[in-house]
């Protein structure tokens, strides 16, 4: 059963190309550098209350590799999460200190199940249920939102979420790899944890564009594959 709810979800990432032609955009003057030189009254420049070297260090990666952020274009698209977040200067790079609620998988799943209180999707809801309270047990959720050089109108999202052990970590990188047909509905996402965080990679141009980058972080710091995500890495479409 599920086997052949996976082949019928990657037929449908390969045929999903793009977002919607309105929600494209542009304009250069909306790109941003990602290394701040002074960074604005608006940023917090903690020092005790920051992500883990490895997400940093990842970041830093994508950066050396033309790969930017862009915090003026994040407001402007949707399909991520709602936009009012804290801003952190980590290191000169703007990350987004995000709340559990808003992520894609929390607003994905309440959607969801209010649809299946109308009476449609029932045997999916059943199958795919999450219960995202346990994601409430999250110390600290961070985000990063990046631009591709070769199109800077194609994007994604890169986060970190943080518990308290590294069992926990597992338990929801693994729940969320099983439920990832609705709780990143239609776009797809590549998981993974280590340690005591969990590190998801997801776009509105589904998952296919991240592949390269995403075989790269695998490569840097090894870490725990759940199965879906695992698939994704080992197909070519």
């Amino acid at each position: 059963m599920r086997t052949g709810i996976k082949i019928f979800f990657l037929l449908i990432l390969a045929s999903c190309s793009a977002p919607n032609s309105d929600e494209k955009i542009t304009n250069s003057e909306n790109y941003t550098d990602t290394l701040i030189s002074n960074p604005s009254d608006t940023l917090n420049n903690s020092t005790t209350l920051l992500p883990s070297e490895t997400y940093l260090s990842f970041i830093k990666y994508l950066d050396s590799i033309e790969i930017k952020t862009d915090t003026v274009r994040f407001t402007k698209v949707s399909l991520y999460p709602n936009h009012n977040y804290e801003i952190i200067n980590a290191d000169g790079f703007p990350i987004y200190k995000l709340d559990t609620r808003q992520t894609a998988p929390f607003q994905n799943n309440s959607n969801f199940l209010l649809s299946h209180r109308s009476g449609f999707n029932d045997s999916l809801s059943r199958t795919f249920h999450i219960d995202t309270t346990k994601y409430l047990k999250a110390k600290n959720v961070w985000g990063h939102f990046f631009t591709f050089p070769e199109d800077r109108t194609s994007d994604a999202f890169f986060e970190e979420w943080e518990f308290s052990d590294s069992n926990t970590a597992k338990e929801i990188a693994e729940e969320l790899d099983y439920c990832m047909e609705y709780a990143y509905m239609h776009r797809g996402a590549y998981i993974f944890y280590m340690d005591k965080h969990v590190y998801i990679f997801h776009s509105r141009w589904g998952i296919w564009p991240l592949k390269k980058i995403v075989k790269t972080f695998v490569e840097r710091y090894n870490p725990d594959i759940p199965e879906t995500t695992n698939d994704y890495l080992d197909t070519s479409l």
